[in-house]
């Protein structure tokens, strides 16, 4: 079963209002997990891509200054009803894309500057090449997923294909194309 875009950015804003530090990980080992906000650093305003921030309705383009991250979105794309939620700690950007005047895949981008962390453990560096760093590549449920770090803040593409053998789904160059080509179009401290 698959969520729809409006339970994914719930889940996320649920999620993301959840900021005190735990114990225990449910299966009888306590484990202590910290929360920090990591310094973001911005990219110079000189380079926001106008040409693609106007190509989104307001509903997107009104709640980028309130975005406390870079926010990063998809070029050259038309979108049903796509929406940016933003909270002090991050935005999510969701969109139905359109191909041909038809609803297509589910497209959606995370971003937090909130970053977790077990006592014990060290953090991978990814094992894709996403966006000029190392990231991860994964599928859920048939939903292609990139995630990485630029900037101090943690990025997560997802694509939600139409049907199973989509090769936007299935293989790794479309989502990893799509990334690199993400364009940042400002944000709060901008």
């Amino acid at each position: 079963m698959r969520a729809s875009p409006a339970v994914v950015l719930c889940t996320l804003s649920f999620v993301a209002a959840c900021k005190n530090p735990s114990t225990g990980n449910g299966n009888g080992h306590n484990e202590v997990e910290l929360s920090v906000s990591s310094n973001v650093t911005w990219p110079k305003s000189e380079s926001i891509d106008r040409l693609t921030l106007r190509s989104y309705p307001a509903t997107v383009t009104d709640s980028v200054a309130h975005s406390p991250v870079p926010v990063l979105l998809p070029k050259a794309m038309v979108f049903v009803d796509p929406l940016l939620i933003t909270r002090s700690e991050y935005y999510a950007f969701s969109g139905r894309a359109l191909v041909d005047g038809n609803p297509d895949a589910n497209y959606t981008v995370h971003a937090t500057k909130l970053a977790h962390s077990y006592e014990g453990t060290k953090l991978s560096p990814g094992n894709k090449a996403i966006r000029g760093t190392m990231g991860y590549l994964t599928i859920n449920e048939g939903i292609r997923v990139a995630s990485w770090s630029e900037n101090g803040v943690a990025y997560s593409l997802d694509i939600e294909c139409p049907t199973e053998d989509d090769t936007r789904c299935t293989e790794e160059a479309y989502i990893v194309d799509l990334a690199n080509g993400l364009a940042f179009v400002g944000g709060g401290a901008q």
